[in-house]
């Protein structure tokens, strides 16, 4: 567990480092915004993201372990 601390140390002043130290603030995540605030294609872009991570999620996570298995 300390092997990434060591390098990220042994990097000394370098501008990876600075930016690494300092990170970026998100003021809103798709998340926060709500449905109402939304135009119609980010309506629409939210939509088919939700239903292709459902689809992604629900064919590489849970049934490609039974695939594997049943091989």
């Amino acid at each position: 567990m300390e092997i990434p601390k060591f390098y990220f140390e042994a990097l000394g002043e370098n501008h990876m480092k600075t930016i690494f130290h300092h990170p970026a603030v998100i003021e809103k995540r798709g998340v926060d915004v709500k449905m109402e605030d939304r135009n119609t294609f980010h309506k629409a872009a939210r939509v088919m993201y939700r239903f292709l991570r459902v689809v992604y999620v629900s064919c590489v996570f849970y049934m490609v372990p039974f695939i594997v298995f049943y091989l």
